[in-house]
């Protein structure tokens, strides 16, 4: 069966967005990818509804994950301490199809 498209490489995916950190309060969020490199600041509303729709898992901000590497959770300027006090990090599931990863908005 020929495919009008070519398939998403490795690489391709480990560029979309995999976990948020939500602020419910103000319902906005910052997109990380799987080695959680900030993607964008501030996550579109389509990547927001997304991931509500696609979470695996939910789980209060843990402030000790940024120091475990200095790279890992680079935080935007509305992340004061404050927020993130309030903050949850949403992590996307994913079914690892092509469909799925099309379906991703970006940010």
């Amino acid at each position: 069966m020929e495919q009008d498209f070519e398939e998403f490489t490795h690489f391709q995916k480990q560029k979309l967005p995999e976990e948020l950190l939500l602020d419910p309060v103000e319902n906005r969020a910052a997109v990380y990818l799987n080695n959680h490199c900030l993607l964008a600041p501030l996550a579109s509303k389509k990547i927001l509804a997304f991931a509500m729709a696609h979470k695996v898992l939910e789980r209060r901000w843990d402030e000790s994950k940024r120091s475990e590497n200095k790279n890992w959770y680079s935080l935007p300027d509305w992340a004061t301490l404050e927020v993130r006090e309030r903050c949850v990090l949403i992590k996307i599931q994913c079914d690892g199809s092509d469909a799925y990863w099309r379906s991703m908005p970006k940010k």
